[in-house]
Formats: structure tokens, sequence, C-alpha cells
């Protein structure tokens, strides 16, 4: 009995170990990426893909900031985020550990988010094809939460370089493209050492919450941080997506996307269900130089 209890005992140990064992290295930015919602700062296609959710992904730093890009050519991905919400959720192994979250909150049906057209008449909104009738949302918002000195509710237009900011593209249907900048300072403090913090692995968490095509009812989020298994980045999926291949960092440090550009003009549904909640883990260190 004492042999079989150690057994489950050394069992749990090797599956916790397993957890986010898999760290990345953070790329070095030589410079400061413009956060506007284009990503061609980044000029490879994000390195990381979960091939569950069909969301692309990466992480940069440098001596100041952590860069974050989240992008989806799958339009069903992009229903989903846009409609129900998802979160970024950071994990830093300090000897407290350092959680900090940021929610972007459901769109509300119906509503369709302002565009403009800058080549003509700036009053001139463009209008997504299958939003069901004209309107206008308020200005993209994110919720901060854990942060130092930055936390509740900031617009997508508070473009200040020492603190947090994010962006949406707004030009193409093609693609969705989140970009972040967070001050390294709002994490660590503001006498923090970039050579004492590269050690420190960072959990990344993105929960892309739960959609219905018929309720449209959004989902609080992921229960806490599970470990992805070797070879993928990722979590489980429940509910009929379609699928697509391994996550995997190609040779040019882009991530592999089966089928990139090649979407149906409305995404598909299986018997009306619901999208499930779709979980993406990663972990990661910062990088302290070329």
């Amino acid at each position: 009995m004492k042999t079989k209890i150690q057994l489950v005992s050394l069992c749990l140990l090797g599956l916790s170990s397993i957890s986010f064992a898999q760290s990345s290295i953070s790329k070095w930015q030589a410079q400061p990426i413009v956060i506007d919602g284009d990503r061609s700062d980044w000029v490879s296609i994000p390195r990381f893909f979960d091939s569950q959710s069909n969301v692309q992904y990466e992480f940069r730093n440098d001596d100041k900031n952590l860069f974050l890009i989240v992008r989806t050519t799958d339009r069903a991905a992009q229903m989903q985020m846009m409609r129900g919400g998802f979160a970024l959720k950071l994990k830093v192994k300090t000897k407290i550990p350092t959680r900090c979250s940021i929610t972007f909150p459901a769109q509300k049906m119906g509503m369709p988010p302002q565009q403009f057209n800058t080549k003509g008449d700036e009053s001139q909104m463009l209008i997504e094809k299958t939003a069901p009738k004209p309107g206008a949302m308020a200005k993209d918002s994110v919720v901060l939460d854990g942060f130092k000195f930055t936390n509740g509710t900031i617009s997508s237009e508070d473009k200040d370089e020492n603190k947090i900011s994010f962006a949406r593209n707004k030009e193409s249907r093609e693609q969705l493209v989140y970009e972040l900048r967070i001050p390294l300072c709002e994490i660590y403090g503001k006498d923090f050492v970039l050579e004492n913090e590269v050690s420190l692995p960072i959990q990344l968490q993105i929960t892309i919450n739960e959609l219905s095509q018929n309720s449209g009812k959004q989902d609080k989020g992921g229960k806490g941080m599970h470990g992805r298994g070797e070879g993928q980045r990722g979590g489980g999926m429940r509910g009929g997506m379609r699928g697509a291949g391994g996550m995997h960092e190609g040779p040019d440090g882009g991530g592999g996307m089966s089928g990139e550009g090649e979407m149906s003009e409305r995404p598909q549904f299986q018997n009306n269900a619901a999208m499930a909640r779709k979980t993406i883990n990663d972990e990661f260190s910062l990088s302290k130089g070329k």
C-alpha cells in the first residue's frame, strides 16, 4: 500500500513538473514597436500558432517594454474573439507571484466596430458586411488588473509611451490583429533591473470566451493555468471548431498555419452549437539583448 502511494505521488510530481516545461525566450526588439494594429513592425508573422483556436501570437521585449501580438485569419475565431471577448493573463514567478490580466470585453451584438476611411471623407464609416445594421461602438477599451501603476479601464486612444497601450487593426476583414505594449515597470516595479528579471519565467495564458450563435453570452474566462504538452502550445477545446495543422515555429520564425487566408466568407457553426471557450498556455523568459 505504501509503495502504491509513493508511485502515485511520483506520478503527480512528474505531471506538475512538465507544466509549462518548454519555456521560450522572448526575442529582443531593437527598435520599439509602434502600437497601431499594423503588424509590419514585427516583420515576420507571429512565431507561435495554436491549432485549436487558430490563433497566432508572439512576445518580444526591449530594456523597457514587453510587446505582445495576437493574430488570427480565421473568420470564426475573429467572431468569437470580438463577440465573446478574451483575456490575457501573465504570472511571473517572483517570491510572491505577480499576476496581471488584460481583459478585452465582448462587443455588443449588432454593433460593429467604428472604422473610418482615411483615404477619403473621415466621416464615412466602413461597416462590416455581416453586420445586421449600421452603428458605432464606444472606443476600443480593455480592463487592466494587477499591474503596479495602471489598472482599470483604458482606451486604445491612450498612446502614452510610458504606459500600457494596445491597438486593434481596422483596415481588413481578412485578419484580426491586437498589439500590446506593457512597460516592464508595470510588472516588476520602477526600480527593476532587466538582468535580474530574465531568469524569472513568465506564464502567459490567452482565454477566448465561449460564444453561442444564439445567445452571444460571454463566459467569464479560464480557471487557472494548465500546462501544455511537449511539442505544442495551447489548451484543450470543448465544442466544434475546424482543425488546423499542429502548432510549430517555422524555419523563418513564423508560426505554421494551415490554409492561412483561405477562410469562408462567414464563420461556420455545426448544428448551432456554441463555440466553446479556448485556452492557450505558454511560458517564456525575457531576453537581455541580442
